[in-house]
């Protein structure tokens, strides 16, 4: 088994790795610090995902992650998931929102994203909203995290 089939298997199915990978897409050469707060997020999105809570609020200091993790990495993989759904991401300041927008289209326009979901395309892209094509996804099979 080749090391790009086994990453594929680890980022499609293990949201917390796809996360990570999010941020060296949206932030090349920055250094990623690995933290409990970012499991604990991945995690509180994963009950999210599988209908065990419908409310969260991620309360944490500026630069901590939590946009990168909930507002793009998260909207990038249940969409990839599901191109079927529809999220919204609400901000504070047209300016933020347009930056999370733009950090989203990195996410979505790379090459390993597209190689990891290739039945999600936008059929829409403004600089506020992009629309899938709402096409089938080939849902890939899920590793336990442990």
């Amino acid at each position: 088994m080749s090391n790009i089939v086994v990453l594929d298997a680890l980022l499609g199915s293990i949201f917390y790795y796809f996360a990570r990978k999010c941020f060296h897409t949206i932030a090349p050469g920055r250094n990623f610090v690995p933290n409990w707060h970012l499991k604990a997020i991945a995690y509180q999105l994963g009950r999210i995902e599988r209908g065990e809570t419908t409310r969260l609020i991620v309360n944490l200091p500026p630069r901590s992650g939590k946009s990168i993790c909930v507002s793009v990495a998260y909207v990038a993989w249940l969409l990839g998931h599901d191109p079927t759904l529809r999220i919204m991401v609400v901000s504070y300041s047209n300016e933020l929102a347009a930056e999370l927008h733009r950090q989203f289209r990195m996410v979505f326009d790379s090459n390993w994203y597209r190689r990891l979901f290739p039945d999600t395309a936008l059929s829409k892209d403004t600089a506020l909203e992009a629309v899938t094509t709402g096409g089938v996804v080939a849902r890939r099979p899920r590793l336990k995290e442990v």
